[in-house]
């Protein structure tokens, strides 16, 4: 079992990369099922994902284009995964494994760093600012790890493993956290250098959604 993985932090982080971790997990853990009940089987759902947008094209035209913030993100953070889950009418949760928790941006303390996709100020670190306020996304259930992956049980059984944090900005690709499995693993964050404007060359961080998590049941009777 596995729970969602989390993606990474957004478009609006230009001096940093910050991508997902991945949900909880086991490889086998047995559970004593009651005759006759019908089992209800959840699969936990990867953390969405906003990254800008290519709009117009910019001079001197295709493959260029012009990039713009994406529709209901605030590219601060990233989102969590949902949990999966094995639940029975009579005897409740037999099993559990939380999503990841949305990347956070620790450790940013202003955001008037260079523009990034949408004319926003990119996020800066080490200025000496106050820490600058950024959101928490945790995923659900009393497994769950604020800003980190998900687990299995208490104790941290079964957890999973974190994203990439750190505030060296390279192009490429940049993996989340995975799972031996590779269902619930985090979402992974593209960095390139495109258009923000007609005139101006910005980074864009592109954020990819995680995957979903997986419920696998062996049946010995």
């Amino acid at each position: 079992m596995a729970g969602g993985g989390a993606s990474g932090a957004g478009w609006r982080i230009t001096s940093g990369t910050t991508t997902g971790s991945s949900g909880g997990y086991v490889f086998s853990q047995p559970v004593n099922f009651i005759a006759g009940e019908t089992i209800q089987i959840t699969v936990g759902q990867g953390g969405q994902a906003f990254a800008p947008y290519a709009t117009i094209p910019a001079q001197p035209g295709p493959p260029y284009f012009i990039f713009a913030a994406p529709v209901g993100d605030d590219g601060l953070g990233g989102y969590p995964g949902t949990a999966s889950r094995l639940v029975s009418p009579s005897a409740g949760t037999l099993m559990e494994c939380e999503g990841g928790s949305g990347a956070t941006t620790g450790g940013i303390d202003n955001y008037s760093g260079q523009l990034v996709p949408g004319n926003v100020n990119g996020a800066q670190y080490g200025g000496g600012a106050p820490p600058f306020p950024s959101p928490n996304r945790v995923a659900s259930g009393p497994y769950a790890t604020a800003g980190g992956p998900g687990a299995c049980g208490p104790a941290q059984y079964g957890i999973g493993n974190d994203g990439i944090r750190s505030f060296v900005l390279t192009s490429g690709g940049h993996p989340g956290g995975t799972t031996p499995f590779g269902y619930g693993s985090g979402g992974a964050v593209n960095v390139i250098g495109c258009y923000v404007t007609a005139t101006t060359i910005g980074t864009c961080v592109l954020p990819q959604p995680a995957r979903n998590g997986v419920v696998f049941i062996d049946v010995l009777y």
